[in-house]
């Protein structure tokens, strides 16, 4: 019955530490308790959802490839105690995103392409995270366009207190993805996402057989011939005045270099001669 966060960061060097840490703090606050939402599988009855009450919520930490900065005695300690309560699962192996992802109700995840657009097809609200390389802010940004998740967010910076909150920073975003109770709320428009992907996939819910289909045509029937496209300045004469011009300008600041380096040295001799001469050095 508890509400179900997944977070992993694939390769992205987060470390155990850090996600433990962030796993502990996501179970133990005071501010992300919410009744209970499904009972084995099941939607649960008024009658059950008042004999359960509010519960806190569970995490699924994925830490493979993360043993370079490991959790200390104390991190571990707590986190064992939270597995045997059935509040967390620290995973040192993968798992199959598509069987997981329609059973959770949010994902931390560093925002690549693959994590990205399982979430988005399974539904699930989106907290990008992490060390946020090359195109996971444009994948942020684009969950955020869509209503579904949050603003790319450093990984060190989501367990900062948030005063306005009275609460960590992860705890204030996970808020927002796990509460249904507003309109609009980033669980409701990440299903509308989900039906809408759906709709438009129609069989190819993976979009394997589209993709694979378009790579065929573009190279057989719609096959389009390049001709001299890189004709233009490539004669013989042009290539060899390029390649002078690129090594003279490589002798000349080589050459640039060696005087301003020694310039100190220059001085000194020029100095060295001048006294020569006029102290009548040369004549003795």
């Amino acid at each position: 019955g508890r509400r179900l966060v997944l977070m992993t960061f694939s390769s992205m060097p987060v470390g155990e530490r850090t996600i433990l840490d962030m796993a502990i703090e996501a179970c133990t606050s005071e501010q992300l308790v919410f009744p209970p939402r499904r009972l084995n599988g099941h939607i649960t009855s008024t009658s059950t959802l008042g004999s359960l009450g509010s519960l806190g919520v569970a995490v699924i930490a994925m830490t493979s490839g993360q043993d370079h900065d490991p959790a200390p005695p104390e991190t571990m300690t707590k986190a064992k105690l939270l597995a045997q309560e059935g509040r967390l699962l620290i995973r040192s192996s993968g798992c199959s995103f598509a069987a997981l992802f329609p059973k959770l109700d949010a994902l931390i995840g560093q925002g690549g392409l693959g994590v990205t657009s399982e979430a988005l097809r399974a539904g699930v609200p989106v907290i990008t995270s992490g060390i946020l390389l090359l195109d996971q802010r444009w994948w942020a940004a684009r969950v955020t366009e869509l209503g579904c998740g949050s603003k790319p967010v450093k990984v060190d910076r989501l367990l900062n207190w948030d005063h306005s909150n009275d609460s960590t920073r992860l705890v204030k975003l996970l808020r927002l993805a796990l509460d249904t109770s507003e309109e609009g709320n980033w669980t409701s428009r990440s299903k509308q996402v989900a039906k809408d992907i759906a709709r438009v996939a129609g069989h190819d819910p993976d979009g394997v057989k589209r993709n694979a289909q378009e790579v065929f045509l573009k190279g057989t029937t719609q096959s389009v011939v390049l001709e001299d496209c890189y004709a233009e300045n490539r004669d013989a004469c042009s290539c060899l005045a390029r390649q002078a011009k690129c090594c003279c300008r490589c002798v000349e600041r080589c050459l640039r270099c060696i005087f301003f380096m020694n310039l100190p040295t220059l001085f000194y001799v020029l100095l060295l001669v001048l006294s020569e001469c006029l102290c009548c050095g040369p004549c003795r």
